[in-house]
């Protein structure tokens, strides 16, 4: 479970080999007894007392941990009891994906926890799968950069033009202040001037460019 991943230089480590075993290796204890957390074992032991955990039981544990990485939060942590997280389990109920979580992920950790075994992908499959998604999300990153840095460039330009507004509406206002008595209204154009950045902002909230909206 995920409370025996450790982080250690950003590198993943795992801890608490006590039920452990070599897979040609013969197990001190019975595979059937349900030891540890039930959020993370397959419900095959549920409905089976003479079930026999293999490789696929480690690929549906890893599963609910792809699950709870995507969500933030332990499986079933709003479960009144362990006997309620086993029986729900034994119907067949998992956690909802949380919105946001791209789909290829969800199909990812959705085929690990499946109720068949034989229907689980082999842990080389999951990599290369991650692998996948982890390269697209990059190359998805470097793209929005490059967006952000021809906005930036943009917004720079529009920027120069609204002081050279700016500085234009400066001279007028104080050209028109003749005296004490005759005051045109400084905060009046100073308004004038907030109203149309406000006006070409929202044009381009209203057309997706925020970047330049913002600036």
């Amino acid at each position: 479970h995920s409370k025996n991943v450790l982080i250690h230089q950003n590198q993943p480590k795992i801890a608490d080999f006590g039920l452990s075993k070599q897979i040609n290796e013969r197990s001190r204890t019975s595979s059937t007894s349900l030891h540890g957390m039930p959020q993370y074992i397959e419900p095959n032991c549920f409905r089976d007392p003479n079930y026999k955990r293999n490789m696929k039981s480690d690929v549906y544990s890893f599963g609910i941990i792809l699950c709870e990485i995507s969500s933030g939060r332990h499986p079933f942590q709003t479960a009144e009891s362990t006997m309620a997280i086993c029986f729900h389990i034994y119907q067949g109920n998992r956690e909802e994906p949380v919105e946001g979580t791209p789909p290829q992920y969800i199909e990812l950790y959705k085929r690990c926890w499946d109720n068949d075994p034989a229907n689980r992908p082999e842990i080389k499959e999951i990599l290369n799968t991650l692998i996948h998604l982890i390269r697209n999300e990059t190359l998805s990153q470097q793209n929005s950069v490059e967006v952000s840095t021809q906005n930036s460039e943009t917004s720079s330009s529009h920027q120069d033009d609204t002081s050279t507004f700016v500085d234009s509406y400066s001279f007028t206002t104080s050209t028109l202040c003749l005296s004490d008595t005759i005051n045109v209204g400084i905060e009046t154009q100073y308004g004038s001037i907030l109203e149309v950045i406000r006006k070409e902002a929202n044009e381009c909230f209203t057309q997706g460019k925020f970047l330049k909206a913002l600036e």
